[in-house]
């Protein structure tokens, strides 16, 4: 989730921020009609983000809590690891710096199409 929501980031602030001088990559070169719809479908991916993380940190949450069941994963050794989960404390602190940015991201985009 982490990586994935990077990525989109990083393409959203490229959508977004002027291009740097000299620069001859794609995305510097899009037509600022281009830029807008990237920008655009990047927020939509950005909110449903936003949607998988407070999945996720519900979901260990429930797991923590044994509310949804407790499983046992069989690794590619053959080692056998309860949960591979953390609590639902540390789910939200492992994804609170990429849910920040996101918010951030869709905060400003909602303030510049305002």
């Amino acid at each position: 989730m982490h990586a994935s929501a990077t990525e989109l980031l990083r393409q959203f602030w490229a959508a977004v921020l002027p291009a740097k001088p000299h620069d001859l990559s794609a995305a510097a070169l899009a037509s600022p009609a281009m830029k807008a719809a990237k920008a655009e479908r990047m927020k939509a991916h950005l909110e449903k983000t936003l949607t998988q993380i407070a999945k996720a940190v519900e979901h260990d949450r429930e797991r923590a809590e044994g509310v949804s069941g407790f499983r046992y994963v069989r690794g590619a050794c053959g080692a056998v690891a309860a949960g591979l989960t953390f609590n639902g404390v540390m789910g939200m602190q492992a994804l609170q710096p990429v849910k920040e940015a996101v918010e951030h991201a869709v905060k400003f985009f909602n303030s510049k199409a305002a």
